[in-house]
């Protein structure tokens, strides 16, 4: 089973910086997407596939797509613990 992080980005984000990210998520776990090559247009490519994937509910009323500038912003949003999926 693939780990949440290839879930989100595979076809977004270059292979190895996915790779990367995996293997050694906590250098990962703040830095801007866009830093690592993530279109900004992607980013709601992100919301969808977290709909999609994960049953995530978007609150529209809270929701802002800063909160999906980093693995860690999207992790909080997901509630997701260091696990694969």
């Amino acid at each position: 089973m693939s780990h949440w992080i290839e879930s989100l980005f595979t076809g977004l984000l270059p292979e190895a910086t996915i790779a990367a990210a995996v293997a050694d998520y906590p250098a990962y776990r703040d830095v801007d997407l866009a830093e690592l090559g993530l279109e900004s247009l992607a980013t709601m490519q992100i919301a969808i596939r977290m709909t999609e994937l994960f049953n995530y509910e978007i609150d529209y009323e809270a929701f802002t797509i800063g909160a999906l500038q980093t693995l860690g912003g999207i992790e909080r949003q997901l509630g997701l613990a260091l696990t694969e999926v």
